[in-house]
């Protein structure tokens, strides 16, 4: 909101306000159509305006738009930000309307289309912003009142929060235990210029700092028990050493919550808004997680299954954990009411990670799935809770890598022997059968293009994997871990397929 921008189109409200009537035509950043951060200035813009008419020139590289045709879409500008004209007019007497128009395509087209263009042949569509966020997009209003009938995930978990923000990940995340265990041990010694300047931390900012973090590694004590997985990046998971203090030794660890993943527990991780096309943000974690697990706008929310709260023992008098639900009351009202306490939190949990895989639901539900948390359907039929949360379970064991499927895929890794070092990553099909090469030589084969291609969250999976080890050489536990993920995205892809049989016409 503090975008330069917001305030000139703040500062040109404001005089019209004064004068009575006017127009404001500007061109600006397009982010606070569909932003939900901007739902306020959206509704004081419509209390404040007769008439509201848009032309999103789109062109927005980082999202990777794309034309509605799927073919390249280009900024009218040299910029990454897409781009849009608001002509916002006050007079008396006028209907009031939002109104839209997008243009698509190549740079030319879209000045060739707004040199030509005369305000009656603009293929304007009139929208119908409303509550909650008063989006400037047309909207699926078919679904709206079933989907906001149902009950969001940020509603049923008691206590949730970001994933970890380390503040320097190169310094605090570490492949292996000793790897991260030498490097505390190293760093707590030096003093602070000499750890900055070995360890090339750069600059000191006001939520990390040398110092500060040296401070909180000799108040925990340096312990070997600190040291934590985390679950880095999809099916990457990494070591850091955890003490749950924020701007200490990581920025900001989000104690309180995170300090219940040390403990035996797991997590779902979405987010509250999807960054680029379409909603397929969702994973699970055993594990400490990072902030960009998933690649999204702000970050995903990470809701742990359970809590751990500390008491003191009775009869030993030693502090003890005790495991609760972490479920809030009127979530555990609705499903006692439903399901008469049939269901034990890990089926309620896989059930809902079955829902978000559905491609019924994904497709249906999308325009919503963009804007705001997931809100879950809980259906009065028992089978058909059991058949998706079953299919919730056993997706869940695969991402977590509890079971790895049998598939007859990714068993072949060839080329010139020692010249494992990851250079380019790219597909290509050899003689129908598909490839992915690290560098000029050197590949994994039979690998479906489909299965490279795969998304969960913003990343493209393997080759998200392979990029992360750009410049360093592919040891035999990482060749393994492709060949497994490949398998993994396989079946992945066959029980999203199941799912959407059994919840085609029930969802």
């Amino acid at each position: 909101m503090q975008d330069d921008y917001v305030k000139f189109i703040r500062f040109a409200q404001y005089k019209i306000e004064q004068t009575g009537e006017g127009i404001v035509a500007i061109v600006t950043n397009h982010a606070f159509l569909e932003n939900p951060t901007f739902r306020g200035m959206r509704y004081s813009l419509m209390q404040s305006f007769d008439q509201i008419h848009i032309i999103d020139l789109h062109g927005n590289s980082k999202k990777t738009e794309k034309t509605p045709e799927n073919e390249k879409d280009e900024n009218v500008f040299d910029i990454q930000q897409g781009v849009c004209i608001s002509i916002l007019i006050k007079q008396k007497g006028l209907k009031k309307v939002v109104k839209r128009a997008d243009f698509w395509g190549k740079r030319d087209i879209k000045n060739k289309q707004l040199y030509e263009a005369e305000w009656n042949n603009i293929e304007w569509n009139t929208l119908q912003p409303t509550k909650p966020f008063f989006l400037f997009t047309k909207q699926n209003t078919e679904y709206r009142e079933l989907y906001n009938s149902w009950l969001s995930v940020k509603d049923m978990f008691i206590k949730k929060s970001l994933g970890i923000v380390t503040g320097r990940d190169k310094l605090t995340i570490k492949d292996s235990f000793i790897e991260i265990k030498n490097l505390i041990n190293e760093f707590v010694k030096l003093s602070p210029s000499e750890a900055r300047e070995k360890f090339k931390t750069g600059k000191d900012v006001r939520d990390w700092q040398v110092s500060l973090a040296q401070k909180d590694l000799k108040t925990s004590g340096v312990l070997s028990k600190n040291i934590r997985q985390i679950s880095y990046r999809l099916f990457d998971k990494k070591f850091t050493y955890f003490t749950g203090r924020s701007r200490g030794f990581q920025s900001m660890p989000r104690g309180e919550v995170m300090r219940n993943m040390i403990f035996e527990n797991i997590s779902l991780n979405v987010p509250r808004q999807v960054f680029r096309g379409n909603f397929k943000h969702v994973f699970i974690s055993k594990n400490l997680t990072g902030a960009n697990l998933l690649q999204s706008a702000n970050g995903q929310t990470h809701f742990p299954l359970y809590i751990y709260q500390t008491i003191i023992d009775e009869k030993t008098k030693k502090h003890k954990e005790i495991k609760l639900v972490n479920f809030t009351y009127n979530f555990k009202k609705l499903i006692t009411e439903k399901y008469e306490n049939k269901f034990i939190p890990e089926q309620i949990l896989s059930y809902i990670y079955g829902i978000l895989h559905s491609p019924t639901y994904r497709k249906k539900y999308s325009d919503f799935l963009k804007i705001d948390f997931p809100r879950i359907p809980f259906l009065d039929n028992t089978e058909d809770f059991e058949k998706i949360a079953k299919l919730g379970a056993e997706l869940i064991k695969a991402h977590l890598m509890e079971e790895i499927p049998e598939y007859d895929i990714a068993e072949t890794y060839d080329g010139v022997v020692g010249n494992d070092t990851v250079e380019k990553v790219k597909f290509e099909e050899v003689k129908n059968v598909g490839r992915i090469y690290i560098n000029k030589t050197n590949y994994f084969e039979d690998i479906p293009e489909k299965i490279f291609n795969f998304y969960i969250g913003g990343y493209k999976v393997i080759d998200k994997y392979l990029k992360s080890r750009k410049g360093k050489e592919l040891q035999i536990e990482d060749i393994e871990q492709v060949k497994d993920i490949a398998k993994i995205l396989a079946f992945t892809i066959e029980k999203m397929e199941e799912l959407e049989n059994v919840t085609n016409e029930i969802i």
